[in-house]
């Protein structure tokens, strides 16, 4: 029997191929995932689609798409584990347990995502008919909660390409971004810390951006965060007073021998030590917040800076030294998140 899927993006028999050979692609690059058992079960599992039970029994639809692809499985004599492909059709609970399951759960949405986003078929205000917004908070969540690490960007572009598609919609990866930031502020972060994290840039690790908004959130709320907020706002402050003034961008580099006063020593000596431990590539939460509470050893050295220094020298090459320290601090915090999108 062959089922349409929709216009323009085949059948459901297209559609299992594509899944198929996209879940190869994605297991070589997840541990613990089977590149060949992966695209197995991903050929099997929507085999409960093709069958006349499905219409006959509506009601126990769920059932029998756990049971069909087990069957099938079954009956070939295929050497993969019945409850892995159940737990496809299970919730998060069961697939977590296996982590192959999880990972055809998550290339489906991806599918869904990368074929309807292909033929225009996007959300539009309060019209979402192919429910891609609940798609993508799925992907989202299964990255999160199985910690899975991978540069979405080139899978979404593999994805594209099984649909014959050049490469992804420019529009789907920043969508996905939206609904990470819809799901970061529901879990309460504030709006402003999540922008920070996220940036304004196209990053594509998912798990590292929520990650990194979560420690930045923690860090804030800290007695070293919240002290380190107000140095970073008067330090940006005047930077962007005198570059408005002089029209140009102090550049992020300084000369000890110009300094005068002790003050500017030890911050410059902070600065120098922070960028020499830099870990910003830190991929676990640990490490993450690691990076943010490093940053609290700022706090001192920006207070005592701004106690004992005048930054607008008499002396031009004095004054344009300073600035280019203080261009060193904005430098380095922006580097780890976007601190100019903290609010009051």
């Amino acid at each position: 029997m062959t089922l349409p899927f929709t216009r323009g993006l085949g059948t459901v028999h297209d559609k299992a191929m594509r899944l198929e050979k996209l879940a190869a692609e994605i297991a070589a690059s997840i541990d613990g995932a089977d590149p060949q058992e992966a695209a197995r079960a991903a050929k099997l599992a929507k085999a409960d689609l093709v069958t006349g039970m499905v219409g006959e029994f509506p009601n126990c639809r769920v059932l029998l798409a756990a049971i069909t692809p087990r069957r099938q499985a079954k009956a070939r004599r295929l050497p993969m584990p019945s409850a892995r492909i159940t737990a496809h059709k299970d919730r998060m609970t069961a697939c977590r347990r296996h982590r192959s399951a999880l990972l055809w759960r998550w290339q489906t949405r991806l599918i869904s995502l990368v074929g309807f986003f292909g033929v225009g078929a996007r959300p539009t205000g309060s019209k979402d008919p192919f429910a891609l917004r609940r798609a993508a908070l799925g992907v989202i969540r299964m990255v999160c909660e199985a910690r899975i690490r991978l540069p979405l960007s080139a899978t979404l572009d593999i994805a594209a390409r099984l649909h014959g598609f050049d490469q992804a919609d420019g529009e789907l990866l920043p969508f996905i971004r939206e609904r990470l930031r819809v799901r970061l502020r529901d879990n309460g972060l504030m709006h402003d810390v999540v922008a920070a994290a996220l940036g304004d840039d196209d990053g594509d690790d998912l798990l590292m951006l929520a990650d990194r908004a979560a420690a930045l959130g923690a860090f804030l709320d800290s007695e070293n965060g919240a002290g380190l907020l107000a140095g970073w706002r008067r330090a940006a402050s005047i930077l962007k007073s005198e570059e408005n003034r002089d029209k140009k961008n102090f550049v992020a580099k300084t000369d000890p021998a110009l300094f005068t006063t002790e003050a500017e020593r030890r911050l410059h000596e902070t600065v120098a030590g922070l960028l020499t431990a830099d870990n910003r590539d830190g991929k676990t939460p640990e490490a993450l917040l690691q990076v943010m509470e490093s940053l609290g050893a700022l706090r001192v050295p920006i207070d005592g800076f701004f106690d004992d220094v005048v930054v607008n020298d008499e002396d031009p090459g004095i004054r344009e030294n300073r600035l280019g320290l203080l261009a060193m601090v904005r430098e380095m915090m922006l580097g780890v998140a976007d601190f100019s999108k903290l609010e009051g």
